[in-house]
């Protein structure tokens, strides 16, 4: 059995800084191409581990054109930019389970003859998390697969967007399972000696992910893992001083000023994204008298707009107004 892993599609993603409107469609368009030519590797069974829309509500438009990917896929995990901490709101990858109902929002174990795979969607908190964590029971007699979204050893981002697996954890967890598979991390890597994989968005999202993109085959037989290359950052992306900039690349993140008029070509020539340097302003310190004065300031807001919270804040601050 071979079964392809990829992740992270956003689809949807649009950017403000360094894109235009133009140069975010030809972006988007670019990624969906990607993914049509990862489905197309040889495979039996697909697996999303995450993050496949970018927003949490899209347009019907999108919703109707996602369909066509979601249903080359047997899981898709639910990530989460796919989720709401609003338990009463519907997403859109609840739509695509409506359709296709192969969605993973709770934790799921699909055991088939050779391979069981397990799943742990995107929790709310980190507590959350490490209890499905601590709950999971790998199959005797079957190579076990673990998929997860979260961040990979990075203890200090922690809340209800952003998970962590600790490199202890992992350890622990890899005693029992043959594979770890995570998403949401966007810059693949390896670890323990190829056994637990942070897969990588499919295409960049952004400049600070412009390193070569992959997607995974996994050989149940041998029970390994493949990783094959589709967009290579040194081909794809310049990084670099303005003035020797090649022509024909897809970003541009330059480490000098740049002409605006360099700008404009590059965009013409269909660069999706370019990051300009800019100079960081020195700050200024604030006077203590600024401070001494912002009661009064906001006392002075409230009085012209609401005549309760005036009063109310005056109580509460001792605000001396005029």
């Amino acid at each position: 059995m071979k079964l392809l892993v990829t992740t992270d599609f956003h689809l949807g993603l649009t950017r403000s800084a360094n894109f235009t409107a133009d140069s975010n469609q030809a972006r988007e368009a670019e990624s969906r191409k990607t993914l049509s030519s990862i489905l197309s590797t040889p495979h039996d069974e697909a697996i999303c581990v995450g993050d496949f829309f970018d927003k949490f509500s899209n347009s019907e438009g999108l919703l109707l054109e996602s369909l066509h990917y979601a249903e080359h896929f047997k899981f898709i995990l639910a990530g989460n930019h796919d989720l709401s901490n609003r338990h009463s709101a519907k997403s859109s990858l609840e739509v695509v389970n409506r359709v296709l109902g192969n969605v993973v929002f709770e934790p799921l174990v699909s055991s088939g003859e050779e391979v069981a795979y397990h799943f742990v969607p995107h929790c709310l908190t980190q507590d959350l998390f490490e209890h499905e964590l601590e709950r999971l029971a790998p199959e005797e007699g079957k190579r076990n697969l673990l998929f997860l979204h979260c961040n990979y050893n990075i203890p200090f981002e922690q809340d209800y967007a952003s998970l962590n697996l600790s490199a202890q954890r992992a350890e622990q967890l890899l005693e029992h399972f043959d594979h770890i598979f995570v998403g949401h991390v966007h810059t693949p890597s390896d670890h323990f000696e190829d056994r637990l994989h942070i897969v990588g968005s499919h295409f960049p999202t952004a400049f600070d992910n412009l390193t070569d993109k992959r997607h995974l085959v996994y050989y149940s037989a041998t029970n390994q893992v493949t990783s094959i290359c589709h967009w290579k950052a040194d081909q794809m992306a310049y990084v670099g001083p303005s003035d020797t900039a090649p022509d024909g690349r897809q970003f541009y993140d330059f480490t000098t000023p740049c002409d605006p008029k360099l700008a404009v070509k590059l965009f013409k020539q269909g660069a999706f994204g370019i990051r300009l340097p800019c100079a960081v302003p020195q700050r200024q310190a604030l006077k203590v008298d600024a401070f001494e004065r912002l009661p009064d300031a906001i006392a002075r807001e409230l009085r012209e707009k609401d005549t309760d919270l005036f009063h109310l804040w005056t109580e509460l601050s001792h605000a001396d107004v005029d």
